[in-house]
């Protein structure tokens, strides 16, 4: 295994939290991978709850900490209600475009079988 990054060869790699998904607003359940935009935060999607504003997944990002050490900010970019066909259960890895845009897709739709999204992110 190559070594964590700013370090020497043969020293361990450390895991760092940085967001707590609490369920609320925010959502849970992310099971997708994330991906980096070109201004350095990170995008992916939570899933399906049993409750919650949240109920049917997000597409979120998280900013990188302003000063070394300090906190990342969560922002939930969208919320989907299956509300004109905006889908649900968005589980799948995101990508980003060469113009900045999130781009991912949904399991279901109420109405509908899957969709395909897209969200202006932050640069």
């Amino acid at each position: 295994m190559p070594p964590a990054p700013g370090s020497t060869p043969g020293t361990p790699w450390t895991e760092t939290v940085l967001y707590s998904f609490t369920g609320g607003k925010d959502g849970g359940d992310p099971a997708a991978g994330l991906v980096m935009g070109k201004n350095g935060a990170l995008y992916g999607t939570t899933g399906y709850l049993n409750f919650g504003p949240a109920l049917y997944g997000t597409v979120f990002g998280l900013a990188p900490p302003a000063s070394p050490n300090g906190a990342w900010t969560e922002t939930v970019l969208h919320t989907f209600s299956d509300m004109g066909g905006d889908g649900i259960y968005p589980t799948a890895s995101l990508v980003v475009g060469k113009n900045g845009a999130i781009y991912g897709t949904t399991r279901l739709a109420l109405e509908e079988h899957t969709t395909t999204f897209s969200t202006m992110a932050a640069e």
